[in-house]
Order: C-alpha cells, then structure tokens, then sequence
C-alpha cells in the first residue's frame, strides 16, 4: 500500500525540492504546483479520501503552519 509520505518524497525527489518545502507554508508556483499534484496523487492512490483525512493530514499536505 502506498503511504502519503511515500507519494510526497516522490513528488519532492521529481520536481527537486526537499519535502521539507514542499510541506512548509510557502505558496510560491514552484511549491504550489507540486503540493496540488500531491494532494490529487493521495486521493487518488491511498484509501484516505480529502474529507476523511484528519485535518492534520490535511494541514501537511497543503502546507498550513496552523491545523484548523
């Protein structure tokens, strides 16, 4: 099974930016793009849909420093 943390190293490793940024809470195209193909890419390959993640899960993924 395909983990979200394995979907956003790949998705670092191929656009070259360390996970690190890629989860941080810039919002620049060069970070944006990447995280948006993460998201799509979990919702599509893990058995966690958007609105079931908790919102943690969702505060990593789209970057948030905060968890609403």
């Amino acid at each position: 099974m395909i983990t979200i943390s394995e979907i956003q190293k790949t998705v670092g490793e191929y656009f070259g930016i360390p996970r690190s940024k890629l989860l941080g809470p810039r919002r620049n195209q060069a970070i944006a793009v990447p995280r948006q193909i993460s998201m799509i890419l979990c919702r599509e390959l893990t058995s966690v849909s958007l609105p079931k993640m908790s919102s943690s899960q969702l505060s990593e993924l789209w970057g948030d420093t905060k968890t609403p």
